[in-house]
């Protein structure tokens, strides 16, 4: 039963990774450049992505050096777990698999298009 919650609370770990720092930095970083140098977005936009990616591993170092430094047991627990590791490679696979379907990729160009209009006031077309 414990490796099952470890393999549950590893998914959802792995895909909080994947959308906290994998597509800000592969997806959101590039687009945001790109429409920058098209002068179609501020420069602001790239700091907003880079930002993002900066905060979200800023977090993870500090819970990373909490958990070890408060709870080593659980370090152990969690760094010997293979549910723990399966369900973060799972979760990262999940998200990944869904960003590469047209539903995903229109999801993902929605929410760019949403967060730049909310934030810049700029026009998609």
């Amino acid at each position: 039963m414990g490796e099952i919650l470890l393999w549950v609370l590893g998914l959802i770990i792995g895909a909080l990774l994947f959308n906290m720092i994998i597509l800000p930095l592969f997806y959101s970083l590039p687009k945001s450049v790109y429409w920058v140098v098209n002068e179609r977005l501020s420069g602001g936009a790239i700091w907003y992505y880079f930002s993002r990616f900066i905060l979200a591993n800023v977090i993870l170092i500090l819970l990373v050096a909490l958990i070890s430094n408060i709870f080593p047991s659980l370090r152990d627990l969690l760094s010997e777990s293979e549910g723990f590791l399966y369900g973060q490679w799972i979760g990262i696979a999940m998200f990944l698999i869904y960003t590469l379907t047209s539903k995903g990729r229109n999801d993902l160009k929605e929410d760019f298009w949403t967060i730049m209009n909310r934030k810049y006031k700029i026009d998609k077309n």
